[in-house]
């Protein structure tokens, strides 16, 4: 069974993944950045480079998922909805046969929605596994922020 301590650990494992995956982007931008400012003139005659850089930076932080930290840590509450839906995903390139370019197969999706105890709702869609059970509605679970998985906790 998973429990909260397991979600616990595997949420400090992702948060040092991203926050090293984000701090090697950047260095690596940010070395390109003083290169160019050192040994070229490019940034002198073309000024709309630092625009570049700066979305550059923003899809770094994007890509690396840094802004999962602008989440609640750990929201805990009594589950309000549960549905589990069939969602076509497509798999791009997946072949060089005609016609499979653009093929899809269809993936469980679970949204649910958890009401905390200063009453605010939160919703959480992902991609679920039929071995996970079920989340009717008035358990109490746990959503983490950088854990996929809802937490079904036991009194």
């Amino acid at each position: 069974m998973f429990s909260i301590e397991m979600a616990r650990e595997q949420q400090r494992k992702k948060q040092k993944t991203v926050l090293l995956k984000f701090v090697g982007l950047l260095a690596l931008l940010l070395a390109v950045l003083v290169a160019m400012a050192l040994f070229t003139e490019y940034l002198q005659q073309y000024p709309v480079l630092y625009f570049v850089f700066a979305l550059l930076a923003f899809l770094t932080g994007k890509s690396s998922g840094i802004f999962g930290f602008l989440e609640a840590k750990e929201c805990e509450g009594i589950v309000v909805e549960s549905t589990v839906k069939m969602e076509p995903q497509r798999r791009y390139a997946a072949s060089n046969q005609p016609g499979t370019n653009y093929a899809s197969h269809d993936v469980p999706v679970l949204t649910l929605t958890v009401e905390t105890a200063q009453k605010k709702r939160k919703r959480k869609t992902v991609p679920y596994q039929w071995a996970w059970g079920e989340y009717p509605a008035g358990e109490k679970v746990a959503l983490l922020r950088f854990v996929d998985r809802p937490v079904l906790l036991k009194d």
